[in-house]
């Protein structure tokens, strides 16, 4: 079975040897990782024009998604950097899922 997530991961890592990236900081990528959701918000308003010195995209789905891919760059990139590898972030994430849901249920 293909662990899809480490490859993303894999990919990342890959990109950031090739392009020299070298160590962000996880304030810098949290900063980053803000910037492209404040960029998708940008578009919900602008019909997917966000960027007016930038060629408009077809649509605001197309828009949304290329944000998102963006955010999944800077949020992989992040993982990379505090050494968090797919079984961890599933670990993780499950365990802030029973945590979430329990909130919710308690009216957090």
């Amino acid at each position: 079975m293909v662990d899809t997530l480490q490859e993303l991961l894999n990919l990342q890592k890959k990109l950031a040897f090739d392009c020299n990236y070298g160590v962000r900081t996880p304030a810098e990528l949290g900063v980053a990782i803000a910037a492209e959701g404040l960029e998708m918000w940008e578009n919900e308003g602008k019909e997917g024009k966000g960027k007016w010195w930038k060629k408009s995209v077809d649509s605001l789905r197309q828009a949304q998604k290329e944000e998102a891919i963006d955010i999944l760059h800077f949020w992989l990139q992040l993982c990379l950097e505090l050494k968090i590898d797919s079984d961890e972030i599933v670990q993780l994430y499950k365990e802030k899922m029973k945590k979430n849901i329990s909130r919710q249920r308690e009216g957090y």
